[in-house]
């Protein structure tokens, strides 16, 4: 449920890695394993926006 929410980037995204977003689901701030729309790197910090559930806790996200 937490598609088209937004999020920041908590730890690096690498390149066709997996890293950590904070995105907040229920209000209640979660921390979800994260892969990035791509394969492009992200840094932490940057806000993103959750576009799949890949499995229950891994997301894909893109940058806004």
């Amino acid at each position: 449920s937490c598609v088209g929410s937004q999020g920041t980037v908590y730890l690096d995204i690498p390149e066709g890695g997996i890293g950590e977003i904070r995105v907040i689901v229920s209000d209640v701030v979660t921390y979800v394993k994260a892969r990035a729309a791509g394969g492009a790197a992200l840094k932490a910090g940057l806000p993103v926006r959750v576009t799949h559930i890949l499995e229950v806790t891994l997301v894909e996200v893109e940058p806004i």
